[in-house]
């Protein structure tokens, strides 16, 4: 009889058991991977997901989130800062790490200042009024050449530190300006690609010395007499792509000027992207990069554009930016490139930052590691050598709200609320219990 009773009560409580027993598909409450690992369950096919996740079980993450946990956050950085006026295509010119923007549509030189993300007019009458000019940055100062204007057949030296011009006494200068063509700096020359002037296109290189302000012929020439192209220097090279010919053909030739030794051309072939005129390309980490700019068909091109330089192979990146544009210049700081429009200015960072949502002091591929100090997954901070899942942190009569601070409940004090008290008196001191107790 006695045997029997224990079997009945033995299957009476595996029973009580199964049916008080919380799962959430299929795994017990109390197992660490239940919910994904991404929350608790808190009752019969329940879960209580964190902040970053969604589902029955928190199987997904939400948009903009990934990894084990769902903490890892990362953004492709891509503004357009409106309402600000800038010349109408001007140069943009970097100089230890500051963005100016020189001439254009007038001769107005403005500071772009990254903190209050605003334009800053530095000088009224200082610039180079120099649409679609040519021009680099040789030591502190901006070397400047050309423009739609006739009159402008010199090369303006810029000081960016003193704000002060000089018109240089050039050698050998062209019978008239030009402009609408590309320009870049190598060695200590600034090189002036293509472009034109009225009715009149141009396919060479032409070379100006900075050190002794002669213009001279690198006997070098483009497969096509283009404007609108866009070019940057990578290595010992000179690369150019895109443009338009005056019969409005945009035949998207892309070339590498060889810049070591004698100067030489060479053609490279393959698919390329829609942008054909009006682009600008910069380079970072060897890669260049192909941004904005029209089709064949006038079209804006949004998608930005990624050139494997040794491979030479064109590949389009998730990118997209807001607003199109043509005709631009552009200059690349780290790895921010800003973008003067008529009253827009556009900058994309290139490099994807990424973060971890449950906390500051998180950091790894997977946010699974803490800074010295904080630890289990939320990073949450440790006392007084104690970790913060310790259920005695803090002598468990507090709370760790920061690395070795305890707020201590109530009655209780010390810098780890080992101390009680009693009727406002600490236990530690020889009054407490009026001397008679403890």
């Amino acid at each position: 009889f006695i045997a029997i009773v224990a079997i009945v009560i033995a299957m009476t409580t595996k029973n009580i058991k199964a049916i008080t027993e919380i799962t959430c598909g299929g795994i017990e409450s109390t197992n660490d991977s239940v919910c994904t690992e991404r929350g608790n369950c808190t009752a019969m096919n329940s879960c209580s997901c964190n902040d970053y996740s969604v589902g029955e079980t928190c199987e997904s993450c939400k948009v903009g989130y990934n990894g084990t946990y769902c903490y890892r956050s990362c953004e492709q950085k891509n503004d357009y800062i409106t309402g600000v006026h800038v010349n109408v295509l001007p140069l943009v010119i970097p100089l230890n790490g500051t963005i100016y923007t020189i001439g254009g549509s007038g001769q107005r030189i403005y500071k772009f200042i990254e903190q209050t993300r605003k334009y800053e007019i530095i000088s009224d009458d200082q610039g180079h009024a120099n649409t679609q000019g040519y021009g680099v940055v040789y030591g502190a100062n901006a070397y400047v050449y050309g423009g739609l204007n006739t009159n402008y057949n010199i090369v303006t030296k810029l000081s960016l530190v003193t704000l002060t011009k000089t018109v240089l006494n050039t050698i050998n200068t062209p019978e008239t300006s030009r402009y609408h063509g590309a320009s870049e700096l190598y060695g200590s020359t600034m090189y002036l690609i293509g472009g034109r002037i009225s009715n009149e296109f141009y396919d060479d290189v032409m070379g100006f010395n900075l050190e002794n302000n002669t213009f001279f012929d690198t006997g070098v020439s483009l497969t096509s007499k283009v404007r609108g192209l866009a070019s940057v220097v990578v290595g010992d090279n000179i690369i150019v792509y895109g443009g338009e010919t005056i019969s409005n053909d945009r035949p998207k030739e892309l070339h590498y000027i060889n810049m070591e030794g004698q100067i030489t051309i060479e053609l490279k072939n393959g698919e390329k992207p829609p942008q054909a005129y009006g682009m600008v390309m910069v380079e970072y980490n060897g890669a260049v990069y192909i941004i904005g700019g029209t089709d064949v068909d006038d079209l804006y091109c949004r998608i930005v554009y990624r050139l494997d330089v040794e491979n030479i192979v064109f590949s389009p990146l998730n990118i997209t930016i807001e607003y199109g544009f043509s005709v631009g210049s552009a200059a690349i700081v780290n790895s921010r490139i800003y973008i003067p429009s008529v009253n827009k200015f556009f900058v994309l960072d290139l490099e994807t930052k990424c973060s971890c949502a449950q906390s500051d002091y998180a950091y790894g591929d997977d946010c699974e590691f803490c800074q010295e100090g904080y630890s289990g997954k939320l990073c949450k901070p440790n006392c007084f050598g104690m970790l913060a899942n310790d259920t005695t942190i803090c002598s468990a009569h507090g709370s760790c709200v920061a690395l070795d601070t305890c707020e201590c409940a109530s009655n209780y004090y010390g810098a780890n609320c080992s101390i009680p008290s009693c009727f406002n008196v600490l236990a530690n001191e020889s009054t407490v219990c009026s001397s008679h107790g403890s």
